[in-house]
């Protein structure tokens, strides 16, 4: 199943990158990530105790942004630097 879903085209403003190879979907705990190899839950500070209020999220093709919609306003999030 998987297989066939990272084979479509992704629709824009959909949970999947542009190039279907990651998605992200907002939660109570923060957004989950899930990259080619790996599952993550980005939960950046400045968000803290809003996660819940989270839509709409969708992933760039490098997989190091996210953005969602937090009341009616585009939230851009990065992944943090190693």
């Amino acid at each position: 199943m998987w297989t066939t879903w990272v084979s479509q085209a992704a629709h824009a403003g959909s949970p999947r990158s542009p190039d279907g190879r990651a998605f992200a979907v907002a939660t109570y705990l923060g957004v989950l990530v899930r990259t080619p190899t790996s599952w993550q839950l980005w939960h950046p500070p400045d968000q803290e105790g809003a996660f819940d209020e989270l839509r709409s999220c969708t992933i760039a093709n490098d997989m190091r942004a996210v953005a969602c919609v937090r009341a009616g306003r585009v939230i851009l999030m990065r992944q943090r630097s190693s």
